[in-house]
């Protein structure tokens, strides 16, 4: 994996050995902090680098001014052989958790699994990712061969006290090609959230390409701070 910074520095994971940096002028450095099998690769605004740790089941940051292991960070936790990884503007970094068949996003400042947010689930080894300005991730969809686009910021529940549910929202689809649904959005693992089923979204029912239908949506937080997450509605072709 490469990345690039502001500066025109190029980052490079180099899958059996360290992580190297390309500076625009001068040598290369040599960034070898104890990574095993660093897959991916990004980089902030303010040059601090993220790497996918695979072999280590981690993610990792080298903090800017950081040249030793001792202060490198491990950021979340509970990743199965994490592949892709990318950062937004804000400092959040999401994870191409390939093992656990998920997209998974790391707020700032958390450092343990229970901060961890899963956003999306379904794939199937999923090992590329992106981000883009209006914090859309892009997931490579690994072995379905597909590319999946994350709308995170779409629906807006608004904040709502632990325990209370929202209203109910309207979630709307298009399909991009026709099928009978096979699966509606539940709350599986994502328990906050949940489809109240009275959408008009069918499993069964036969869509063509570019017809719609919607799935009423509710959130009923745990936990306090900011929750996304993402829902996705599969077809058989």
């Amino acid at each position: 994996a490469v990345a690039l910074d502001g500066s025109g520095n190029v980052f490079v994971a180099d899958l059996f050995g360290p992580v190297y940096e390309i500076p625009a002028t001068g040598n290369v450095k040599t960034l070898d902090y104890g990574f095993s099998i660093p897959y991916g690769v990004a980089v902030d605004g303010t040059g601090n680098i993220f790497v996918a740790d695979t072999g280590n089941n981690a993610v990792k940051e080298i903090p800017v001014g950081c040249t030793s292991s001792s202060c490198v960070k491990t950021l979340g936790g509970g990743f199965s052989y994490p592949q892709g990884v990318a950062v937004d503007g804000s400092g959040n970094v999401f994870v191409a958790d390939t093992l656990n068949n998920a997209v998974k996003e790391i707020p700032t400042n958390c450092v343990t699994s229970s901060c961890v947010k899963t956003l999306g689930t379904g794939f199937e080894s999923p090992y590329g990712l992106a981000v883009d300005g209006s914090g859309n991730v892009y997931a490579q969809g690994g072995f379905s061969y597909s590319l999946v686009k994350l709308e995170t910021g779409t629906v807006d529940f608004g904040t709502i006290a632990i325990g209370k549910t929202s209203a109910a929202i309207p979630l709307t689809f298009t399909l991009d090609s026709g099928g009978s649904i096979l699966i509606l959005p539940t709350s599986q693992t994502q328990a906050e959230f949940s489809n109240t089923g009275a959408g008009s979204c069918a499993t069964g029912t036969y869509y063509s390409a570019g017809q719609t239908c919607t799935v009423i949506a509710a959130f009923t937080p745990t936990s306090t701070g900011l929750d996304r997450k993402s829902t996705r509605l599969n077809s058989s072709h």
